[in-house]
């Protein structure tokens, strides 16, 4: 199955980053199955005391093949499709995302035996790569941690230029921060490359192991992970597939702890969104 990433590359200083997260929802609402989203607070609109800020995701918006300006700007599995970058206006993400859609997935990938050690506070699980005909180019493979529900209040206010928003209210009240990219886990911006070799065989599982904690500031009945797997050349970073898991479904690796689970499990799935 062919999962799209559209990275939002947003801030909170953006009065029409906005209007790119309405666009976005709908977008998800209308292809739960197809469409991971993922809103990178970065750039000059997100100020350097946010802590929302993220240098990978500043390393991301300035590489040569994605050269995020405007804000809000999205990339759609960081393909270049016009342009000569992937980062274009929220006016054409809905046709890239189709388009990236109606392709043909080359390689699945996906999380097993995922366990949590309450004693080490340890998430682990093995990522599974694995492609559908051999496969000739440098790939990394990535995991990211996102958090929904992020209250849009006191230093993390959304400012707002868009009257079909709000009323044009800014900063925006009852907003949250939702998809928002935490980290990357796998000790590097644009993830690891030494899962899947340069030539990949058709049909064979590559597996990272897959390990973290996870950061005292997030809200872990929050986070969910996407993994992805994309082309790591320095001009082509094009993502070909993704998956994503909640951090709930990592269950106590001792049977008779998994009453510590309980509370992350009866909180999901996340009621809250953002209000227009």
């Amino acid at each position: 199955t062919k999962k799209v990433i559209l990275e939002d590359y947003t801030g909170l200083k953006c009065g029409w980053c906005p209007e790119g997260t309405v666009i976005l929802e709908g977008l998800e609402a209308a292809n739960p199955n197809s469409l991971i989203t993922i809103g990178m607070h970065c750039g000059g609109y997100e100020p350097a005391s946010s802590p929302l800020k993220n240098p990978d995701a500043e390393a991301i918006i300035q590489n040569s093949s994605i050269k995020a300006t405007g804000f809000p700007a999205g990339a759609v599995d960081r393909k270049v499709i016009s342009g000569g970058k992937a980062a274009m206006g929220r006016g054409s993400w809905a046709n890239a995302f189709n388009q990236q859609k109606a392709t043909t997935a080359i390689v699945s990938v996906g999380f097993a035996n995922k366990a949590y050690d309450p004693t080490t506070k340890e998430y682990t699980a093995d990522v599974n790569v694995e492609f559908t005909a051999a496969h000739t180019g440098k790939i990394a493979l990535q995991v990211y941690a996102i958090e929904d529900s992020i209250a849009a209040t006191g230093n993390l206010a959304q400012d707002n230029y868009s009257n079909s928003i709000q009323g044009g209210a800014s900063p925006l009240t009852n907003w949250y921060h939702n998809r928002t990219f935490r980290a990357q886990l796998t000790g590097s911006a644009w993830g690891d490359a030494t899962t899947v070799p340069a030539s990949a065989d058709a049909g064979k599982v590559y597996t990272y192991k897959l390990k973290f904690k996870a950061d005292a500031a997030w809200n872990a009945a929050q986070v969910h992970l996407v993994a992805f797997v994309a082309n790591d050349d320095l001009t082509d970073k094009e993502i070909h597939n993704a998956e994503e898991t909640h951090l709930n479904t990592f269950f106590p690796t001792n049977i008779n702890t998994v009453n510590n689970a309980v509370t992350i499990e009866s909180v999901y799935p996340n009621p809250a969104s953002d209000e227009a």
